[in-house]
């Protein structure tokens, strides 16, 4: 109950120092124009770093496309060595006249496939031909590039908002609202000072 008090008050508060300002503003031309200038400045200044925050954003989202598709290229990689060693241990157990083919096809692509890897590793398997053990590496790998694209997911909505902001109707949308809240400002300056210099006229009538 206190909080709603303390907003009310606060917003109170707000609203006075706002009318004190919108009367300070309308004793003059100057005075209005210095006005109209702040509030553009701030407008503008606003607008500039919000859509400097997501340029930001769709820079990164670039750069992880970019990212993605290294990721896409290893794991297509990856996945045709796999079926290459599938190839070669079915052949193995149902004994095909291809088997030794499949298998020599299966070790150059599980070198071919791991440069990156501990060296000694895949040395030890390839020397020994184990073929499962081959098997179980590739699947291992295919695994830590899901992860990699996990942690590496692009921020999808602030493109999704950037591209709103800067199309024709995102564009026309803040023009006009920014001209809305101009002609908004000008007609409440013009209303108060209309207002006092009505308030003037009526003193200076009592007065005589």
């Amino acid at each position: 109950m206190g909080t709603i008090k303390d907003f009310v008050e606060d917003l109170g508060f707000a609203f006075d120092k706002i009318s004190t300002f919108i009367v300070w503003a309308s004793f003059s031309f100057a005075k209005r124009m210095v006005t109209l200038l702040v509030v553009a400045m701030i407008i503008l200044a606003g607008q500039y770093l919000y859509l400097n925050r997501l340029l930001k954003q769709a820079k990164m989202s670039s750069e992880s496309r970019n990212q993605e598709i290294k990721y896409l290229v290893r794991e297509n990689a990856y996945k045709a060595t796999l079926d290459a060693i599938t190839l070669c241990i079915d052949a193995t157990k149902e004994e095909s006249s291809l088997g030794d083919w499949y298998c020599r096809e299966a070790v150059i692509k599980y070198k071919q496939a791991s440069t990156t890897w501990p060296q000694d590793r895949v040395k030890e398997v390839s020397d020994n031909l184990a073929y499962g053990a081959m098997k179980n590496d590739v699947s291992h790998y295919i695994r830590n590039v899901e992860l990699e694209r996990l942690l590496h997911r692009p921020p999808i909505k602030e493109n999704e908002l950037l591209d709103l902001l800067l199309s024709k109707t995102g564009i026309g949308l803040w023009v006009t609202g920014a001209l809305s809240f101009f002609a908004g400002i000008v007609f409440v300056l013009w209303r108060v000072s209309l207002r006092r210099v009505r308030t003037q006229k009526i003193t200076k009538q009592d007065e005589a």
